[in-house]
């Protein structure tokens, strides 16, 4: 009997580090499932079409209405250009898309998107419930590779690498 008491106690100790290891695994499996899931549902990039509603007087003057696709934006007049996403901050709502069409479209009223040269880049940023605009889309000229960190430019006096136009939507 002496001898199953030591036993004994230290089996209830190995069964009660067992099951709480057990209920963290659980736990934090859990924990990275939400996480996961949370992560994706922000990743997935437009399954349909979505209509956006020019707001700034920036897009309300050249782009129009925006519809922002998977693999496009068109815009009011019905020009369009393609993009790929290439990386997206989950925590400020931001995805940057390279403009792999090397059109420069002409838009409402006769305005180019960015200026002369074509787009290179371009953020769209959702906002934040009780933000004024509920989407905004940057455009850069930007000759090499552009990641997300790269932003803001650090050298805003060169031309070959700047921010071109700033446009606000609503949904």
């Amino acid at each position: 009997m002496l001898l199953l008491k030591p036993f004994g106690a230290q089996l209830l100790v190995l069964m009660s580090a067992v099951t709480l290891s057990a209920c963290q695994m659980g736990t934090s499996a859990d924990a990275a499932s939400v996480a996961n899931q949370s992560t994706e549902a922000s990743w997935q990039l437009p399954t349909t079409p979505q209509t956006w509603q020019a707001m700034s007087r920036t897009a309300t003057g050249i782009t129009g209405d925006i519809i922002v696709s998977r693999d496009d934006i068109v815009f009011q007049n019905g020009a369009s250009i393609q993009i790929k996403a290439v990386d997206q901050n989950l925590e400020t709502g931001t995805t940057l898309y390279q403009v792999t069409s090397k059109n420069n479209p002409v838009l409402l009223n006769g305005n180019l998107l960015c200026g002369e040269a074509p787009v290179n880049y371009l953020t769209l940023q959702r906002s934040e419930p009780g933000q004024a605009a509920d989407l905004s889309m940057t455009l850069y000229y930007y000759p090499e590779t552009l990641r997300l960190r790269d932003l803001p430019l650090s050298d805003q006096s060169d031309t070959t690498r700047s921010i071109c136009a700033i446009y606000n939507y609503i949904q």
